[in-house]
């Protein structure tokens, strides 16, 4: 069953609707991007309206819908028509809607996918591994060349789902076990602990049982009351006759309550001694003979005296210092006066020294003139002299006054600091006289009869009465710890009774986590049974397809000196590895081909093992589809390659894409047609648009092998002229 016509409308990269009419060869040619996979896509969407390669990563989950032309908005489909005989099979599916018709009835999906050959859930897989040869996947395997990566490659090649479904199934049950089998364990060690812990309880209750009775109790109490003493237990407030109708450990606690109270109230006490014997000490160093109540009116009232002297003191100082302030500005005015008197006088002695007045011009007596200047002078020298001696002893009584006012200063100070010390003394004295009374007024004292009136005996007496206290209350604790034993005993039954179910609960956990074991450990056999089976299946695969590998492998000729090839599957550790070696002729040398080939050599090994997968089925389906296969091969690997497919057309319908000009050429005349029903067609794709690709048709015409000899002789001739 061949595939006749496809036509593609809003898919991928194609936008208006465009037919494919096909024939036995088809040649797809064009630059790369410009719609030759899409056309590849098409057919597998709408045979299983899926296509692997665009599924699976978080990019094409957040595309949205990857089917729809970007720039063609009406709804994608596509149509198949294949010959089946004379009745024809169309097969269309648009966005959510599938259609098929043989001839004039209409078929189910399930029905065309019989007649296909195509049904089951692998199905996709064995196309994609028979009939359709991916570019990705040959690229895949070429450049791994690692040999377990190889192994991987072909087992991707091979497209083996079911064995990869148990690996994943085993894989979950897995991710469901391991953590069960972790927490029981965890549950077990945390159970067993528990078990280890009741054991010591249980270890030392029984030793504790064999130690404590309450016999024991008894004389121990009757112990700590003797021991107390009756003194201290009334001054407690206990009464061992009153406290009998309660339970032991509540006479006890009573006990200790008693104690810690009082050892609080013995202690306030001790503190109120101690503050009252540093008050006494302040006192005694600060009191002389003379009483403070007599000592402070006096001091206060040479305070005040002292104080106003002081005052009268500093306004005397004021009252000189205003007056040396009014003499020494007459002194200042007077030198003034006289500096300016002496500016006129010079002026006038000169003009009278020039024998001629300046008004006149009559002579003058000179010498009487000059006499009445100078005196002028001399009188206001001496008034400035006299003003100047009263300035110099009005400041000596100044300096006098002013170290009288720092006498009065210090010794006003010193009558405050003793004030102040004298009232600091007296509120001590009235702070301890309050703290006196009250404690000749407390419970405490009177009760533990306690003297007030000597500071060192009320602290002897309080520090005795704190020993004992604290002799009672260590004893009073140690029988407490007594008792608590005792009780614990009580509970020794249920600690029995609880290890035993903690026991029986570890051996169910026992046995719960040796059932998760056996299961954990049967999952991991069955892991490795499926890996091993995988293993099994690829090299039994590949056994079966050796002879065919290796028929093709020799007419491709990737190699001019390794012309065979063989393969083996090793194993390392629990994975496996796939080796490829080639020969030359008669086995003289060998070689491991990642180590020596080029990218198109390895190409054509891969094209090979897809060649003979292909071959190896007869599905109805009569196709081979090429992505791009003849990527990066040399023109020798293009040459052997040209004449396997030549050798191909007769078994299958061909499709092979090719990305370069020269190979589209080359490929159309090497696989021209053999006889005249025979169709060889080419579709370059010469542009692309948002229409989608522009695409020229091709039709390769059939020529005869038998040329008459006329014409060759007309070929021949000119050339032997």
């Amino acid at each position: 069953m061949n595939l006749s016509s496809v036509s593609i409308e809003s898919f991928r990269g194609f936008g208006r609707r465009t037919s494919f009419e096909l024939g036995g060869v088809n040649i797809l040619g064009g630059p790369n991007g410009f719609g030759k996979t899409s056309f590849f896509d098409a057919i597998l969407w709408c045979l299983f309206e899926s296509i692997p390669r665009l599924s699976g990563t978080r990019d094409f989950v957040a595309a949205g819908d990857i089917l729809q032309n970007k720039f063609y908005p009406g709804p994608y489909s596509v149509e198949l028509t294949f010959q089946n005989g004379d009745t024809p099979l169309s097969l269309k599916r648009t966005c959510g809607d599938f259609a098929a018709r043989l001839g004039e009835k209409n078929l189910e999906e399930t029905m065309v996918r019989v007649l296909l050959g195509l049904e089951g859930e692998e199905a996709i897989f064995r196309f994609l591994r028979t009939l359709l040869l991916q570019q990705d996947k040959v690229n895949e395997f070429v450049h791994d060349l690692n040999p377990r990566g190889r192994y991987d490659s072909m087992v991707s090649l091979l497209e083996l789902r079911m064995p990869q479904v148990l690996s994943d199934r085993l894989g979950e049950l897995g991710t469901l076990i391991g953590p069960r089998y972790t927490r029981a364990i965890e549950d077990h060690n945390r159970a067993q602990q528990r078990v280890e812990d009741l054991q010591l309880d249980v270890q030392s209750l029984n030793r504790m049982q064999s130690s404590v009775s309450s016999q024991l109790i008894e004389e121990r109490y009757k112990a700590l009351l003797s021991n107390t003493g009756q003194n201290l237990l009334e001054r407690l407030g206990f009464d061992p006759a009153n406290e009998a109708i309660k339970p032991i450990r509540d006479r006890v606690l009573t006990l200790i309550l008693r104690i810690g109270q009082a050892s609080q109230d013995l202690r306030e006490m001790a503190t109120q001694a101690e503050e009252l014997e540093r008050l006494r000490e302040k006192e005694a160093a600060t009191l002389g003979p003379e009483s403070p109540w007599l000592q402070l009116p006096r001091l206060e009232q040479e305070l005040a005296i002292t104080a106003d002297s002081l005052r009268q003191l500093e306004a005397e100082i004021a009252r000189s210092k205003d007056q040396i302030a009014d003499e020494t500005t007459l002194i200042e005015n007077a030198k003034k006066s006289e500096t300016h008197i002496r500016g006129l006088l010079a002026e006038i002695r000169s003009l009278v020294t020039s024998d001629t007045c300046p008004v006149c011009l009559r002579p003058i007596k000179q010498e009487a003139l000059i006499k009445t200047i100078d005196s002028q002078i001399g009188s206001q020298a001496t008034e400035i002299s006299k003003l100047v001696a009263a300035v110099g002893q009005h400041e000596k009584l100044l300096q006098q006054l002013q170290a009288r006012q720092q006498e009065l200063k210090r010794t006003l100070e010193s009558q405050t600091a003793t004030i102040e010390k004298l009232r600091s003394t007296l509120e001590a004295r009235r702070r301890y006289d309050s703290i006196l009374q009250r404690l000749r007024s407390s419970n405490v004292i009177a009760r533990w009869k306690l003297p007030t009136e000597d500071t060192k005996s009320l602290k002897d007496k309080i520090s005795e009465a704190t020993t004992a206290l604290k002799a009672a209350h260590e004893n009073a604790l140690q029988l407490t710890k007594l008792i608590d034993q005792l009780e614990a005993l009580a509970v020794l039954p249920e600690r029995v009774t609880r290890l035993e179910n903690t026991m029986k609960e570890v051996e169910q956990l026992s046995h719960a986590a040796r059932t998760w074991q056996r299961t954990n450990a049967v999952l991991q056999t069955l892991q490795d049974a499926v890996s091993r089976g995988r293993a099994d299946l690829v090299e039994g695969i590949l056994q079966s397809h050796k002879p065919l590998i290796r028929a093709l492998y020799k007419r491709m000729n990737p190699h001019p000196l390794f012309t065979d090839i063989d393969f083996e599957i090793g194993r390392a550790f629990k994975d496996r590895e796939l080796y490829f070696k080639v020969f030359s002729p008669v086995g003289r040398a060998s070689a491991y081909p990642s180590t020596l080939f080029s990218t198109s050599q390895l190409n054509v090994l891969a094209v090979c093992v897809f060649l003979a997968l292909n071959l190896r089925v007869e599905p109805p389906m009569a196709v081979m589809m090429l992505d791009d296969p003849i990527h990066s091969m040399d023109d020798l690997n293009v040459l052997g390659f040209c004449d396997v497919m030549r050798q191909m057309k007769r078994k299958r319908q061909l499709y092979i894409s090719t990305h370069n000009r020269d190979l589209y050429g080359l490929l159309l005349n090497k696989l021209r047609p053999s006889h005249p029903d025979e169709k060889v067609k080419g579709f370059w794709f010469e542009g692309w648009t948002e229409e989608g690709p522009q695409i020229s048709e091709q039709i390769v015409d059939y020529l005869p092998n038998d040329i008459p000899p006329e014409e060759i002789e007309s070929v021949v001739s000119p050339r032997t002229r």
